[in-house]
């Protein structure tokens, strides 16, 4: 069954700026909702379109929020006033999980902070050589059912469907499979490509649907 989230949802979504579709949106929901309890990670946040959508489903441990991280990495928190800006948006849409921008931080950094990672989302701005350093970096330290989102899949980066082909061939990872025909369906019932989602994720395409994900085995 898919898992559809709120109005409130949709109105914040498609008011932030981004690159990311209604029809994506949905399909990391879907993927979210595998990824067991942990740390979460989101690398190339930009302003918040995908953290949103994740953090709608995302689990917390049930003693209290405190003991979930998810941590927001993007070189655009240089700017304080843009992380800040950042975390209020995903903090608008649910209070379970309290999200820490790291300011002017690079994935490449980051990552290898924590042992274990419960969901990534591998997005970030330099499709090229920081896809394929990220992939080193984290290929080993995905918890057992962890989910892997990666964005720009077979859209323009080649390198991207590369490494997401090179996750399955460690042997570690399956895919999952996007049920587009029922996404696609609710966004037409909705009207949820309208013209207000402020996306410039190939506009030409009336849903974009170029996001994939994995799962540790």
């Amino acid at each position: 069954m898919l898992i559809t989230p709120t109005k409130k949802f949709w109105e914040v979504f498609r008011s932030t700026n981004g690159a990311l579709s209604c029809c994506e949106s949905l399909f990391i929901m879907q993927a979210a909702a595998l990824a067991p309890k942990g740390i979460y990670i989101e690398c190339g946040v930009a302003y918040g379109k995908s953290a949103i959508s994740a953090l709608q489903i995302l689990k917390e441990y049930e003693n209290g929020k405190d003991d979930v991280r998810f941590i927001l990495v993007d070189p655009l928190f240089d700017d304080i006033e843009i992380a800040k800006s950042v975390e209020k948006t995903v903090c608008s849409i649910t209070e379970k999980l309290i999200p820490r921008c790291y300011e002017g931080a690079y994935s490449t950094k980051i990552i290898p902070q924590h042992e274990k990672y419960s969901y990534a989302m591998l997005d970030s701005g330099d499709h090229e050589q920081t896809i394929l350093d990220e992939f080193y970096l984290i290929k080993d330290r995905m918890v057992s059912g962890g989910v892997i989102v990666m964005h720009d899949l077979d859209s323009q980066y080649i390198r991207v469907r590369e490494v997401y082909n090179m996750f399955l061939a460690t042997g570690n990872y399956e895919e999952i499979i996007p049920d587009w025909k029922s996404i696609e369906a609710y966004a037409e019932e909705n009207n949820l490509e309208d013209g207000t989602n402020q996306s410039w994720h190939h506009s030409e395409l009336k849903h974009p649907k170029f996001v994939g994900a994995l799962k540790r085995k």
